[in-house]
């Protein structure tokens, strides 16, 4: 998250204020939609003449997201007419915002608990699936599903190894 101030340097009070925001564009032309940013508050509505308001700005970024610097010009403007578009004759001030991708590994499972039901003693539990999934941005060299010593009596399966694994990529292990 990140703060900033919004000043109306106007001798007007700004009673309809709204953000124009734009996809951010990599280096390599990959984008972060949107849809993924936040900006608050939203709308901004009023900002009296010589006043400020605190503002902040936060970009979810999705999974498998390539690494790149990305950037994008947006805008914030009064919105004179309300039709929620930043037209030629309304204020507005531009603004750039940036994020660093960086390249990372990631691995997500599809559970954080596996319940496996209530068994009596001596009886053998059905079997749960796994689903494991590459989250990062780069492959995966040698992915295994393995037991923790101590922690755990299940039997792990198919496959007990999955080796690499391409970005985006999933597997299914059955426990």
């Amino acid at each position: 998250v990140m703060d900033f101030s919004v000043l109306n340097t106007g001798n007007y009070p700004l009673e309809s204020v709204k953000w124009a925001v734009a996809d951010l564009k990599s280096e390599f032309n990959d984008y972060i939609t949107k849809s993924a940013m936040t900006f608050n508050p939203n709308p901004v509505n009023v900002i009296t003449p010589g006043a400020s308001i605190i503002a902040q700005t936060q970009i979810t970024i999705p999974f498998n997201q390539p690494a790149g610097n990305y950037i994008a010009t947006m805008s914030i403007y009064e919105d004179l007419n309300h039709n929620d578009n930043r037209d030629f004759f309304e204020p507005y001030d531009l603004f750039a915002v940036s994020v660093r991708v960086p390249s990372a590994k990631g691995i997500m499972l599809d559970k954080d608990v596996i319940d496996l039901g209530n068994w009596a003693p001596g009886q053998t539990t059905t079997s749960h699936s796994l689903e494991i999934f590459n989250s990062g941005n780069l492959d995966l060299d040698n992915v295994k599903v393995v037991l923790t010593l101590g922690t755990a009596t299940f039997i792990i399966s198919d496959p007990p190894a999955h080796g690499a694994m391409a970005v985006g990529e999933k597997r299914i292990s059955d426990l």
